[in-house]
């Protein structure tokens, strides 16, 4: 499967480009669907800040998200080498268009996961920004973080979080993982 991620309507959509044109199915991202859900809390927060301000913040916490995200894969690619992570900072193109002080809170980010050691946990890389989308429920798609062996022989899904998001987020969260380790078992042999 060759998956690709594109845009409609606004939204993330996934599709596998191995089909022909008139077989593919375009499948809404597990997030797109979990944005369906109610969030008043966040509705209140953007009718309090304004809908530009709220878009300002919502894009320099992506892209702190993606520094951060972007140092762990490094890191865990390079077997846990701390010196390709602080490279990916300095050198990594997409990186490089990020104010200031994006990048420093995705590098501080990526340092508290680090100084927790649990990435040292990890046997084995099975993959990571696994892009898939399955015909499950009328087809979703998405991305997984992660996807490990750690050293006591468990496969582990993670997806790192960055966002300063109330405690009731957390549900959303739980759903989201769920929905990557149903496709994760429709698509391949992960127990």
């Amino acid at each position: 499967m060759d998956i690709k991620r594109i845009r409609l309507l606004g939204k993330r959509h996934y599709y596998d480009a191995d089909l022909p044109p008139e077989e593919r199915y375009y499948a809404p991202s597990n997030s797109t669907i979990l944005s369906l859900v109610p969030s008043p809390e966040l509705d209140e927060w953007r009718e309090a800040v304004g809908e530009e301000k709220a878009k300002e913040i919502t894009m320099a916490a992506a892209n702190r998200g993606t520094v951060m995200h972007r140092m762990n894969e490094e890191y865990l690619k390079a077997g846990h080498d701390l010196s390709v992570a602080q490279d990916t900072f300095h050198n990594d193109e997409e990186l490089v268009d990020f104010t200031d002080k994006e990048r420093k809170i995705g590098k501080s980010l990526f340092y508290k996961l680090y100084r927790l050691g649990w990435m040292d946990d990890i046997e084995e890389v099975i993959a990571s920004e696994l892009m898939m989308v399955v015909p499950l429920a009328g087809g979703y798609g998405g991305t997984a973080d992660l996807v490990a062996r750690f050293d006591d022989g468990i496969i582990r899904l993670v997806d790192f979080k960055s966002a300063k998001r109330p405690k009731d987020k957390v549900q959303k969260y739980l759903l989201q993982a769920a929905g990557y380790w149903m496709m994760l078992h429709h698509i391949g042999d992960y127990k």
